[in-house]
Protein backbone atom coordinates (compact mmCIF):
# COMPACT_ATOMS: atom_id res chain seq x y z
CA UNK A 1 0.00 0.00 0.00
CA UNK A 2 3.07 2.00 1.05
CA UNK A 3 4.08 1.77 -2.79
CA UNK A 4 0.35 2.89 -4.23
CA UNK A 5 0.82 6.18 -2.10
CA UNK A 6 4.51 6.88 -3.52
CA UNK A 7 3.11 6.41 -6.87
CA UNK A 8 0.34 8.74 -6.20
CA UNK A 9 2.37 11.18 -5.51
CA UNK A 10 4.55 10.81 -7.97
CA UNK A 11 1.68 11.27 -10.70
CA UNK A 12 0.54 14.56 -9.00
CA UNK A 13 4.21 15.75 -9.39
CA UNK A 14 3.87 15.29 -12.70
CA UNK A 15 0.38 17.25 -13.51
CA UNK A 16 0.89 20.27 -14.32
CA UNK A 17 -0.66 23.11 -11.57
CA UNK A 18 -1.85 25.32 -14.61
CA UNK A 19 -5.25 23.48 -15.32
CA UNK A 20 -8.13 24.72 -13.25
CA UNK A 21 -9.65 21.28 -12.08
CA UNK A 22 -6.48 19.29 -11.82
CA UNK A 23 -4.44 21.78 -9.57
CA UNK A 24 -5.35 21.87 -5.66
CA UNK A 25 -6.11 19.17 -4.35
CA UNK A 26 -5.77 15.36 -3.47
CA UNK A 27 -7.69 13.04 -1.73
CA UNK A 28 -6.41 9.89 -0.03
CA UNK A 29 -8.78 7.33 1.43
CA UNK A 30 -7.62 4.64 3.63
CA UNK A 31 -10.23 1.93 3.52
CA UNK A 32 -10.70 -0.76 6.92
CA UNK A 33 -9.29 -3.44 5.13
CA UNK A 34 -6.22 -1.99 4.66
CA UNK A 35 -2.97 -3.42 5.31
CA UNK A 36 -1.42 -0.31 6.95
CA UNK A 37 -2.30 1.67 9.30
CA UNK A 38 -3.66 5.22 9.56
CA UNK A 39 -0.52 5.84 11.10
CA UNK A 40 1.80 4.67 8.46
CA UNK A 41 -0.32 5.95 5.37
CA UNK A 42 0.40 9.80 7.23
CA UNK A 43 3.79 9.13 7.57
CA UNK A 44 4.43 7.35 3.93
CA UNK A 45 2.09 10.80 2.75
CA UNK A 46 4.54 13.19 5.12
CA UNK A 47 7.50 11.68 3.89
CA UNK A 48 6.72 11.43 -0.16
CA UNK A 49 6.08 15.29 0.05
CA UNK A 50 7.65 16.55 3.13
CA UNK A 51 5.64 17.88 5.50
CA UNK A 52 4.46 16.89 8.56
CA UNK A 53 0.12 16.74 8.14
CA UNK A 54 -1.91 19.03 10.04
CA UNK A 55 -5.16 17.53 11.55
CA UNK A 56 -8.09 18.62 11.37
CA UNK A 57 -10.09 17.23 14.37
CA UNK A 58 -12.60 18.01 17.62
CA UNK A 59 -9.35 19.68 19.03
CA UNK A 60 -8.22 21.69 15.98
CA UNK A 61 -8.66 25.45 15.84
CA UNK A 62 -10.28 25.98 12.53
CA UNK A 63 -9.22 29.71 11.78
CA UNK A 64 -5.67 29.46 12.15
CA UNK A 65 -5.84 25.64 10.57
CA UNK A 66 -7.25 27.75 7.16
CA UNK A 67 -4.65 30.09 7.51
CA UNK A 68 -1.46 27.69 7.72
CA UNK A 69 -2.99 25.92 4.43
CA UNK A 70 -3.64 28.87 2.94
CA UNK A 71 -0.39 30.10 3.54
CA UNK A 72 1.37 27.22 2.66
CA UNK A 73 -0.52 26.79 -0.86
CA UNK A 74 -0.18 30.70 -2.03
CA UNK A 75 4.42 29.85 -1.33
CA UNK A 76 3.92 27.10 -3.07
CA UNK A 77 4.17 24.02 -0.76
CA UNK A 78 2.72 20.95 -0.51
CA UNK A 79 0.35 20.56 2.29
CA UNK A 80 -0.87 17.69 3.82
CA UNK A 81 -4.40 17.96 5.80
CA UNK A 82 -5.80 14.65 8.04
CA UNK A 83 -9.65 15.27 8.10
CA UNK A 84 -10.94 13.38 11.31
CA UNK A 85 -14.05 15.82 11.73
CA UNK A 86 -17.02 17.02 9.56
CA UNK A 87 -15.82 19.71 7.62
CA UNK A 88 -17.83 23.32 8.58
CA UNK A 89 -18.87 24.68 5.51
CA UNK A 90 -16.36 27.58 5.24
CA UNK A 91 -14.06 24.18 5.36
CA UNK A 92 -15.88 22.78 2.26
CA UNK A 93 -15.81 26.16 0.52
CA UNK A 94 -12.08 25.93 1.22
CA UNK A 95 -11.77 22.93 -0.54
CA UNK A 96 -14.06 23.23 -3.24
CA UNK A 97 -11.81 26.52 -4.11
CA UNK A 98 -8.68 24.81 -4.53
CA UNK A 99 -10.98 22.57 -7.15
CA UNK A 100 -12.58 25.28 -9.23
CA UNK A 101 -9.28 27.96 -9.51
CA UNK A 102 -5.57 27.79 -10.70
CA UNK A 103 -4.59 30.35 -8.10
CA UNK A 104 -2.88 27.85 -5.77
CA UNK A 105 0.81 27.35 -6.89
CA UNK A 106 0.82 24.51 -4.02
CA UNK A 107 -1.35 21.28 -3.65
CA UNK A 108 -3.54 20.10 -0.80
CA UNK A 109 -3.48 16.58 0.11
CA UNK A 110 -6.27 15.52 2.31
CA UNK A 111 -6.28 12.02 4.08
CA UNK A 112 -9.85 10.39 5.49
CA UNK A 113 -10.46 6.83 6.57
CA UNK A 114 -13.05 5.76 4.51
CA UNK A 115 -15.42 4.49 7.11
CA UNK A 116 -15.30 8.27 9.23
CA UNK A 117 -16.16 9.61 5.13
CA UNK A 118 -18.86 7.57 5.03
CA UNK A 119 -20.69 8.11 8.46
CA UNK A 120 -18.73 11.36 9.80
CA UNK A 121 -19.13 13.55 6.96
CA UNK A 122 -22.55 15.58 6.17
CA UNK A 123 -21.28 16.89 2.90
CA UNK A 124 -22.91 14.82 0.37
CA UNK A 125 -20.61 15.27 -2.57
CA UNK A 126 -17.43 15.19 -0.11
CA UNK A 127 -15.32 12.94 -2.57
CA UNK A 128 -16.09 14.83 -5.78
CA UNK A 129 -13.98 18.36 -4.35
CA UNK A 130 -11.15 16.95 -4.81
CA UNK A 131 -9.46 17.19 -8.22
CA UNK A 132 -7.80 13.47 -7.70
CA UNK A 133 -8.17 10.59 -5.20
CA UNK A 134 -6.85 7.37 -4.37
CA UNK A 135 -7.87 4.67 -1.97
CA UNK A 136 -5.36 2.98 -0.34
Amino acid sequence: MLEEIAGFIGFLRNVPTTYAFQCGSALVVREGHSPCSAEEALGELSRQIGLQSTAYGPECEEEAMLELLKADLAKGAWALLEVKRDPSARVIAFLKGLTQTSSAQGRLIAFAERDFIENGVSHPCFYGMFGWVCAI
